[in-house]
């Protein structure tokens, strides 16, 4: 999944939903050294996706993308073996409809598009 907001190419969209623990990303921003002081981490996300857009997307995308797939520490040998290959790009994230926290988690969700 990627994403390009600015862009729309008349494909059908379908509806995407991003979720990521509030603990977990709570941690990843602190960890940047991101202060939340009293702004809540629905509010926080919300206004980072409206300043940064794209970019802002891209970071959250990066944190579900590295919970899901960890490095892996390959070794001395491990310089010797095929890489792994990154997937490509299926779907695009074109519109951010809503953000806001279910339970446990931060949820991001809009349009995507497939790839053509």
């Amino acid at each position: 999944m990627g994403v390009r907001l600015s862009e729309e190419h008349g494909l059908k969209t379908l509806p995407f939903e991003m979720r990521i623990g509030s603990v977990l990303l709570a941690n990843e921003l602190e960890q940047a050294g991101v202060e939340l002081g009293t702004t809540t981490l629905e509010d926080f996300v919300r206004m980072d996706v409206q300043d940064h857009g794209e970019t802002a997307i891209q970071g959250y995308l990066g944190i579900v993308q590295s919970v899901r797939t960890p490095r892996v520490k390959r070794g001395f040998m491990g310089l010797f073996g095929e890489r792994p290959t990154m997937p490509s790009v299926s779907f695009w994230i074109r519109r951010i409809e809503r953000i806001y926290v279910e339970k446990e988690s931060l949820v991001i969700a809009g349009e995507a598009e497939m790839s053509s």
